[in-house]
């Protein structure tokens, strides 16, 4: 009988481990893979603000909503929410009256781009473990918000929802899926809402990407854009 050699523990140091994924419209994409350890510390980090961010959400938000669980919080499942986004999506191409404009947005960098600094100062003392972790994060290497941890979508939300206040303030009706908007209304609202939207983003230091944000030419383009049978880059992590 041949005997095998017992397997070797782990000699690698511990911490996030970074792998480099294609996006499905070019370009690439850097996943934070956490050990077990470091990724139930960032959940339980995120504990105290989750319920908080969560009621700081209205409709229009889609993508990773949160619900309490026994650990604290977890993430509502991706394919019923995708499903009541293209449901309203539908809705609102049917039932468009003539003449409405319908815009996209997307938040350049958008993860990369909401600093630890950022969530201390929108979220308080109750995330000053969230914010101890994510410079800790920096230290090796993160940055911003690590993408792929449902930790980091959470906390995404509460700048994200700072944008969704300026669209709702400016009148006009819009989805959101994670940092992708879609907007629509009255062509004079629609263009003071994409402006409102920047200036939220400029003050939480985040940018609108310039050539993914713009005006569609009728519903029949936003309709083939956004509810296609391919999937766009809309439904990617930032």
């Amino acid at each position: 009988m041949v005997r095998h050699p017992a397997p070797t523990g782990r000699t690698d140091p511990p911490g996030p481990r970074f792998e480099r994924i294609p996006k499905p419209t070019g370009g690439t994409r850097w996943l934070t893979r956490l050990d077990p350890v470091g990724d139930a510390r960032y959940r339980e980090a995120v504990r105290p603000v989750a319920g908080r961010i969560e009621r700081s959400l209205g409709p229009e938000v889609f993508a990773v909503r949160s619900t309490p669980s026994r650990t604290g919080w977890e993430v509502r499942p991706w394919g019923p929410a995708r499903a009541a986004w293209r449901r309203v999506l539908g809705a609102a191409f049917r039932q468009a009256a003539r003449g409405t404009t319908f815009a996209v947005a997307d938040v350049r960098d958008c993860y990369a781009s909401i600093s630890p600094k950022t969530i201390g100062a929108l979220l308080g003392p109750d995330a000053a473990d969230a914010v101890a972790i994510l410079r800790l994060l920096h230290h090796h290497g993160a940055r911003g918000l690590p993408v792929g941890p449902d930790a980091s979508a959470i906390l995404a939300n509460a700048a994200l929802a700072r944008l969704d206040q300026a669209i709702r303030r400016a009148g006009t009706s819009h989805v959101r899926w994670v940092d992708d908007f879609v907007v629509w209304g009255a062509a004079t609202d629609v263009r003071r809402s994409l402006a409102a939207l920047a200036a939220a983003a400029a003050g939480i230091g985040l940018e609108l990407h310039g050539v993914k944000t713009r005006l569609l030419s009728d519903r029949h383009e936003a309709r083939a854009l956004l509810l296609g049978e391919r999937e766009s880059s809309i439904i990617a992590a930032p």
